[in-house]
C-alpha cells in the first residue's frame, strides 16, 4: 500500500472492501456506491504525475481490482467503468453500458493533454492529464449507441452473446482484459450545425452546435477552428454518445480510413440555458447512425 500511496501499517487484507458505508481509497474518502467512487477516483488519478507514461494503468489496478470484486461490481477496459450492475452477468446489455463509460472528457483549464501510444485513444489511460465523467448525482444517462462490439489483438470480434455467456465476474474481467477495438454506430452531428466563432460573433464561445455553446478549454486537444474544417471536409466526425437531462455528450473522432477512427476529443453539451424546444430540435436534426471502428 506504500507505493500506491496509503500507510504503511495498513493490511489491505483485513478490509472488507465491499461493506465499507465509507471507503478509503488511494486518492481520497468517498461516500456511496462503488461505481459513483469510480469517477472521482478516477479523476484524483490522472491528476497525479506518472514517472513512467506506460505505468498509467499498473499504478491503479488494484484498486480496479477491488471495484470489480464488489457486491455492485464495476469492471473496466483498459480503465474505462463497465458497470454490469446486480443483475445477472448473463442479462446486461454493452450498448447500455458503453455510451456512459465513453462519455468522459478532460477536466477545465488543465494542460495541453499528450498521448500515450501504448493505449488506444478511446480510453482515459491513452492520454495524460485528468479526466472526469460529468452525470450529476441521480441523473439518469441514456446510451445512444447501438450495435457495440469488441474486437482483441488477433482481430476477434465478440459482443453481447459472448459477454452474456461468462458463468462469473472473473471471467467477464478476463475477457473485457482482451479488448483492443471497440466498434458501435451512433447518430452523427451534421457539420451545418456546427459553427465558428466568427460566425457567431459576440458568443463567448468557441464554437456553437445548434445553439450550444462551446468554450475552448472543453475542447481539450483540439482546436475550434480544426474542429469545424476538419467536420465540413468530412476528415472528424461529432458522435452523439450519451443523452441526460442535463446534457449531450459529444466524441470528436478523426478517420484513419473509411471504417477506423481515433479518438480527438469529447465534451458535453450543457441543456441549462436552452429550452426544451430547443433541446428537442438539436435532438431532431442529429444525422444519420454512423459506424465506427474505434482505436
Amino acid at each position: 500500500m506504500e507505493a500506491l500511496c496509503g500507510s504503511e501499517t495498513l493490511d489491505e487484507t483485513t478490509i472488507e472492501w465491499n461493506t465499507w458505508p465509507v471507503r478509503q481509497n488511494l486518492w481520497g474518502t468517498y461516500t456511496g456506491s462503488i461505481y459513483s467512487n469510480f469517477s472521482p477516483l478516477i479523476h484524483n488519478y490522472t491528476n497525479r504525475r506518472l514517472s513512467y507514461q506506460a505505468d498509467a494503468l499498473n499504478a491503479v489496478a488494484g484498486v480496479l481490482h477491488h471495484h470489480s470484486q464488489a457486491d455492485d461490481p464495476v469492471y473496466n477496459i483498459i480503465g474505462l467503468p463497465y458497470h454490469v450492475g446486480i443483475q445477472d452477468i448473463s442479462l446486461h446489455s454493452i450498448d447500455t453500458i458503453m455510451g456512459p463509460a465513453l462519455s468522459w472528457s478532460h477536466s477545465d483549464f488543465g494542460p495541453q493533454p499528450e498521448r500515450r501510444h501504448v493505449f488506444p485513444t478511446w480510453t482515459w489511460a491513452g492520454w495524460t492529464d485528468c479526466v472526469e465523467w460529468e452525470p450529476s448525482p441521480g441523473e439518469i444517462t441514456a446510451s445512444c449507441l447501438k450495435n457495440v462490439e469488441f474486437e482483441n489483438s488477433t482481430g476477434k470480434l465478440f459482443g453481447s452473446p459472448e459477454l452474456n455467456s461468462c458463468k462469473s465476474g472473473p471471467d467477464l474481467q478476463q475477457m473485457l482484459d482482451s479488448v483492443q477495438v471497440v466498434v458501435f454506430e451512433a447518430p452523427t452531428i451534421p457539420s451545418w450545425l456546427i459553427k465558428s466563432p466568427r460566425e457567431h460573433e459576440g458568443s463567448g464561445h468557441s464554437i456553437m452546435i445548434a445553439g450550444h455553446g462551446v468554450d475552448g478549454w472543453d475542447l481539450a486537444t483540439a482546436n475550434a477552428d480544426d474542429l469545424v474544417a476538419n467536420v465540413e471536409q468530412g476528415v472528424w466526425t461529432c458522435f452523439c454518445l450519451t443523452k441526460a437531462e442535463s446534457r449531450i455528450f459529444i466524441l470528436v473522432v478523426r478517420w484513419v480510413d473509411e471504417h477506423t477512427a481515433e479518438r480527438i476529443t469529447g465534451f458535453s453539451l450543457w441543456k441549462h440555458q436552452r429550452t426544451e424546444e430547443e433541446v428537442q430540435r438539436f435532438e431532431d436534426c442529429l444525422g444519420e447512425m454512423r459506424s465506427v471502428r474505434l482505436i
